[in-house]
């Protein structure tokens, strides 16, 4: 990625994001590749429409169901993060110290939040649940205390988080959402646990694969119709606004989900057909990242993890899902 073809704003976005989790890179070969081109096939297919049996949870039993997944797959390691509910960390430094601090107060802010910030449980993370909401995608909300510093200040401040937004789905959908939410912040909570941006979004997606596996074959089958027609969605939109010239931070956006989904699709097929010694060795790797002892990139490179083949199964996912669509109709005529 050449950063100086990145707009203003988008540039502000990724700088801050580039300064606060320590990504280096933004590798965006694979949109020029043979693979991309075949991939975009599936732009002319209509959008998948899940016609099986559909499981509603009660807040309660998503926030659950978040926990008790977490508490099985993260067993034994530690799963906290900082977090600044309500602002209250926020509102003590502007007190403190004003609404806006002169760079010779950075190693003071920053040693003063570390002091005080207060840690919990990514579970115990407070959780805003916004079904109609369908403006903004879910996310795990984070707080940078002062926006617009000089990135000097982000590069030695680790992550504080403040809630997590689940935004404008139903609650069949919810759970795996959530566990997506809560990897974000436990991977992201280590600095240069991903080394290059487009990977944002692959552990987040690989485990609510997971989950869904883990809840029984209609949540599975519903989560993989989801995420190809995102996948569909996301292309749409990036060769609709795609400008060379200039890069927003939609464009970016788009092409993050696009990468990050193809990876966590190509894990997700090797998991979800090896034994449960290798199952077990790949979620190992999950907890590594967590921990903060390895990088995403590790992972890729240990399971031999590439876009191509996470767009080869969502090529033949989506030719499948037309073929019974088809089958359906003349059944139905």
């Amino acid at each position: 990625m050449i950063f100086n073809k990145i707009d203003y704003n988008a540039a502000e976005k990724v700088l801050l994001k580039r300064y606060l989790y320590g990504f280096r890179t933004f590798d965006e070969t694979f949109f020029n590749s043979e693979d991309y081109l075949k991939l975009k096939d599936i732009t002319k297919i209509n959008p998948i429409k899940y016609t099986g049996k559909i499981k509603f949870y009660s807040t309660f039993d998503f926030l659950k169901f978040g926990k008790d997944f977490i508490l099985t797959e993260a067993d034994g390691i530690d799963t906290s993060v900082r977090c600044d509910e309500n602002y209250k960390l926020s509102t003590y430094l502007t007190k403190k110290y004003g609404r806006s601090i002169n760079k010779t107060l950075y190693n003071s802010v920053i040693r003063d939040i570390d002091e005080n910030v207060e840690k919990r449980e990514i579970y115990d993370v407070p959780v805003e649940y916004n079904p109609y909401c369908t403006s903004e995608k879910s996310n795990i909300e984070v707080s940078y205390m002062y926006p617009y510093l000089d990135y000097s200040f982000y590069k030695n401040l680790d992550p504080i988080f403040r809630k997590i937004n689940i935004n404008g789905l139903n609650t069949s959908l919810a759970p795996f959402i959530y566990i997506h939410e809560m990897y974000h912040g436990l991977v992201q909570r280590n600095k240069d646990a991903i080394i290059d941006l487009s990977h944002e979004e692959f552990i987040p997606i690989f485990m609510e694969k997971v989950a869904a596996y883990k809840t029984g074959e209609d949540e599975e089958v519903r989560e993989e119709i989801f995420r190809i027609n995102d996948v569909r969605n996301n292309i749409l939109d990036l060769e609709n606004n795609i400008n060379e010239n200039n890069i927003n931070y939609k464009t970016l956006s788009h092409e993050i989900y696009i990468i990050s989904t193809l990876l966590a699709t190509s894990l997700y097929s090797k998991y979800k057909n090896s034994n449960e010694n290798i199952k077990n060795e790949i979620i190992d790797y999950i907890n590594r990242i967590v921990s903060g002892r390895i990088a995403v990139e590790d992972l890729l490179d240990m399971f031999d993890i590439s876009e191509k083949d996470g767009a080869r199964e969502i090529n033949n996912k989506s030719k499948t899902y037309e073929i019974i669509r088809k089958r359906r109709m003349n059944y139905d005529e």
